[in-house]
């Protein structure tokens, strides 16, 4: 039973990153498993609760993947790029099509989950700020918590197409050196050293 459960929700996530949030029915997830829609319901009572428990892991995958970062011997500018970091490789595992499709049309789940990302990372990001100014890595006078709600949300809004008008580089490494040369833009000559040690890993 649990293992069928689990199928349905990894089957689903793949259909929505292929054709879209909105595109995809529950007779199609159904189709798709070779399963009744009975089967089906009597696991989910509707899409919306199969989109709500994707939500649910998907939160847990990023708390996962932070507080990982957290339990490392880190100094606080090493935290601060590794904390966002994780967020661009999180953003790249799921098509930005889903993303905007999950905005677009369940608004209420989509700010909850935006909700949650930004206490999650910019509380973390503020605290780290600090310690590298303590520690001479990060100019002082830097206003920690606008200047990390302004790089969680450039990650999070880069679209595939964007790129695709930018340039031929992929979306991972365009967002990856947006948070190293915004780093360095608040960085000290020490903090500058350090940085480039990072970028180099």
């Amino acid at each position: 039973m649990e293992l069928q459960k689990t199928n349905i929700i990894k089957k689903s996530g793949e259909l929505f990153a292929r054709y879209g949030i909105k595109s995809v029915t529950m007779d199609d997830i159904a189709r798709e498993l070779g399963i009744s829609k009975k089967t089906l319901y009597a696991h989910f009572d509707s899409k919306n609760d199969l989109i709500e428990l994707l939500i649910k892991e998907s939160k847990q995958d990023l708390s996962s993947r932070i507080e990982d970062v957290e339990k490392k011997e880190y100094g606080g500018l090493e935290k601060l790029y590794y904390i966002f970091i994780e967020l661009v490789k999180y953003t790249n595992e799921s098509n930005s099509t889903t993303y905007w499709n999950f905005k677009k049309y369940y608004r209420e789940l989509f700010e909850d989950f935006t909700d949650f990302i930004s206490k999650l990372v910019d509380k973390l990001c503020e605290t780290h700020i600090k310690e590298a100014q303590w520690d001479n890595f990060i100019i002082p006078n830097v206003e920690a918590k606008l200047f990390s709600s302004f790089i969680r949300k450039n990650i999070m809004e880069l679209t595939d197409d964007d790129v695709v008008k930018i340039t031929a580089t992929n979306r991972f490494t365009i967002q990856k050196d947006f948070v190293y040369y915004n780093l360095r833009s608040i960085a000290t000559p020490t903090g500058l050293e350090q940085l480039d040690k990072l970028k180099d890993i």
